[in-house]
């Protein structure tokens, strides 16, 4: 099944497997992707990215993130630009064609700290810069945003 799919690939399993040993509670976040998922095919028939780890009430900081899926293999969502928050840089990597494959734009940017903090107003602080040009384009209709 499109959602169960992840749970097949034998890396994923792995991870999972080994921060099991160490947590209670274990969520894996990612998005499954490609032909038959949205409207945009990125070049392949399927795939799974990586894009956060939630561990016993806590999200781990990035860097235990990218050791964590590294260690086992597990494909990440791709690091445009890592530095200090810039919001022109950010309108700029929000736009361009996607760096997964397939002939398609990016939608936009995912921005985090890289250690986890909270803001009062909004909570965690992870936000997504959606792009100029799929905002404006005709897949906009066609794909869920989360918010």
């Amino acid at each position: 099944d499109l959602f169960w799919g992840p749970w097949a690939n034998e890396r994923v399993k792995a991870l999972l497997m080994d921060l099991a040993r160490s947590y209670k509670v274990v969520i894996l976040f990612g998005e499954v992707y490609g032909r038959g998922v949205q409207s945009m095919d990125y070049g392949t028939v399927r795939g799974f990215r990586a894009f956060d780890i939630y561990v016993d009430g806590r999200y781990l900081n990035f860097d235990g993130f990218v050791h964590a899926c590294d260690q086992h293999g597990v494909e990440r969502v791709p690091v445009l630009f890592r530095g200090p928050f810039d919001l022109a840089t950010m309108k700029v990597l929000s736009n361009g064609p996607s760096t997964i494959g397939g002939n398609n734009i990016r939608e936009g940017v995912v921005v985090r700290t890289a250690v986890e903090r909270r803001d009062p107003a909004i909570g965690r602080m992870v936000l997504k810069f959606i792009g100029d040009e799929f905002d404006l384009s005709k897949h906009k209709e066609k794909e869920s945003v989360d918010a």
